[in-house]
């Protein structure tokens, strides 16, 4: 039989489209082989949100849960311990900055995968304060959907590219001039 690769395992860039429901590639043979199947819940406020990352989810071996609020998203947390939250940010009750705090401090194996429309810097930095383990824009493909999944399953931290540099710039915006992170003057 002829060993399939797709393209998320091969890491060749993806075109930056929407996530679509018709746009699906069976990848669920990677995870019946390795007899994976991790629970996932979906948190996002708007129902079109919920059911897409359903529809791209429910062929790959995930068992899949739903909440609409970062309330709802604490109860489900406390209630099943999902492997991984795919979590929006703006939602009404709680917003999935305080969710994800909540969550982390009963919870800190729970990964959390903040999936939200928002770059801007005060919700990027406010959500890796509160423990969020990865931060993918919803303009992601798909393949680079899954692969964050798996890299979250596996102990890494998937960052969308496009908010990666503001982390750096941030980060290095925090050292003084001159020092190394061990303290030590570049010339010394």
């Amino acid at each position: 039989a002829v060993q399939r690769y797709p393209a998320a395992v091969i890491r060749t860039p993806a075109p930056r489209t929407a996530l679509r429901a018709d746009d699906l590639m069976d990848l669920s043979y990677l995870y019946k082989e390795n007899n994976m199947s991790s629970m996932v819940l979906i948190v996002d406020d708007e129902y079109a949100g919920r059911e897409t990352l359903q529809s791209v989810l429910e062929g790959e071996g995930y068992q899949l849960e739903m909440a609409e609020n970062g309330m709802q998203a604490i109860e489900k947390a406390k209630k099943l311990l999902p492997d991984v939250i795919l979590l929006d940010l703006k939602m009404p009750i709680l917003n999935g900055v305080q969710a994800t705090r909540a969550i982390k401090e009963k919870y800190p194996n729970v990964r959390i995968l903040i999936l939200t429309t928002y770059d801007a810097d005060e919700w990027l930095f406010d959500a890796i304060r509160s423990g969020a383990d990865g931060y993918l824009l919803k303009d992601s493909s798909r393949e680079e959907l899954l692969l964050a999944i798996r890299e979250l399953a596996a102990g890494k931290t998937p960052i969308d590219p496009s908010v990666g540099g503001k982390i750096f710039r941030q980060v290095a915006r925090q050292a003084p001039p001159g020092m190394t992170a061990v303290g030590a003057s570049r010339y010394d």
